[in-house]
């Protein structure tokens, strides 16, 4: 369409002269409104028909972020804020981890001694101040204060509210059968072989575990039963990781007990998700893995018909620095810079192939040494910004990303 321009010419011996009577004015105004209107019309409606495209070819089903609520705890707050800001981002699964070796971060009602001695620990760990297979010289030195709390079933209940009318699923974490020292404190009954004689007041991977036993497994039932009454969440994550080799005189001990766990859970109409070392249990019982290590793995499980959350450490664990380690607060390690981020791409002939088996993407936030909000949130943003380009299908090209985010 061309603007419309409606005038007289007047020609007299000296020259010439343009005139718009006021009438014809009105009717220049009115046709060029007319169409400015249909041009930002015709635009708005493209816009959308480019964005729906996108939305239904592109954006996956699962757009998470987890956040680790045992090395530190943020506040109940901090959540509300989190999901307001997830909503803007167009993210739909907030993960939270509730149990780990360092404690225990919701109320159960039915083992009172979990939240009496499982949900604190006696110290924190200084820095980097602790002995490693790598570095056995370093000396333990711990901080003196004493650390820990939990959520009430009431405000996490609150919380889900509150995520669902923002269009975020809240999906919670209770990990078995290793990572879970801080459980078995509490009830060393059910450890296998030996249990632990405080929370662990550190960082690593230990060698406590649930022992395989009608009564530890129906222990950890009774606590699901409460998670789910807490959590209306269709999905929840069991963990299944970083079982430290010859905990168990039978290897497979720790399959057998994920996999009773999961076939109980889906029986309460739950999909149940596991990290990617329990991928052949996920397998034979229908269930989902969470590729964190090498995205080989979850492509080998699409192969054989599984369905994969892919979450690869190398790209969206934003415990890792972001910036030069010299100029950056200490974290946990890794070098991952908002590029990479923006980087991750699953080919379009595999999303093609295994359009149903590819659940989605999610990014990680490991708070070992991100022991306040503004840490955690200084580790979130704007590497967040990027996951959620990648998360709906938008990562196309990272400088006029970067351009429109004012990252240059």
């Amino acid at each position: 369409m061309n603007f419309l321009e409606v005038y007289f010419w007047h020609f007299t011996s000296s020259g010439h002269r343009r005139t718009i009577p006021q009438n014809i004015k009105m009717i220049n105004f009115i046709y060029n409104y007319i169409v400015f209107l249909s041009k930002k019309v015709f635009y708005f409606f493209s816009l959308k028909k480019e964005n729906k495209k996108n939305s239904i070819q592109e954006k996956y089903e699962w757009r998470g972020l987890m956040i680790d609520t045992v090395r530190h705890m943020p506040s109940i707050d901090y959540f509300y804020r989190l999901v307001d800001k997830m909503e803007i981002l167009n993210l739909n699964k907030l993960h939270l981890h509730l149990s780990d070796d360092q404690g225990f971060r919701v109320e159960i009602k039915k083992y009172p001694k979990i939240n009496e001695l499982a949900s604190f620990r006696e110290e924190t760990v200084v820095d980097r101040n602790f002995p490693t297979t790598w570095t056995p010289q370093v000396k333990y030195i711990g901080d003196n204060k004493k650390y820990g709390g939990f959520y009430s079933q009431e405000e996490l209940k609150k919380l889900v509210k509150y995520a669902k009318e923002k269009g975020v699923e809240i999906v919670p974490e209770i990990d078995i059968p290793g990572h879970i020292a801080a459980l078995l404190f509490a009830y060393p009954e059910f450890a296998n072989k030996t249990a632990p004689e405080k929370v662990v007041t550190y960082w690593g991977i230990f060698p406590y575990v649930l022992k395989n036993s009608k009564e530890s497994i129906d222990f950890i039932k009774n606590i699901f039963d409460e998670i789910c009454e807490i959590f209306d969440s269709e999905y929840i994550h069991i963990g299944g990781d970083e079982v430290v080799e010859n905990s168990y005189d039978d290897p497979s001990d720790s399959e057998k007990i994920v996999k009773e766990i999961m076939i109980y859970l889906n029986s309460k109409k739950k999909k149940v998700v596991v990290w990617d070392e329990m991928a052949k249990t996920a397998l034979e019982t229908g269930n989902l893995i969470m590729n964190w290590r090498n995205i080989d793995i979850g492509i080998e499980q699409l192969k054989k018909g599984g369905e994969v959350i892919f979450s690869p450490n190398e790209y969206f664990y934003f415990d890792y620095y972001q910036k030069n380690p010299i100029s950056e607060p200490l974290v946990i390690g890794g070098y991952l810079p908002i590029e990479k981020v923006y980087s991750f791409k699953i080919s379009n002939k595999l999303r093609e192939k295994y359009q149903e088996k590819i659940l989605g993407v999610q990014a990680n936030l490991w708070t070992e040494y991100l022991n306040t909000e503004e840490k955690m949130d200084y580790m979130l943003f704007p590497r967040l910004y990027a996951f959620s380009e990648v998360a709906s299908g938008k990562n196309i090209d990272f400088t006029e990303f970067s351009k429109d985010k004012n990252l240059v």
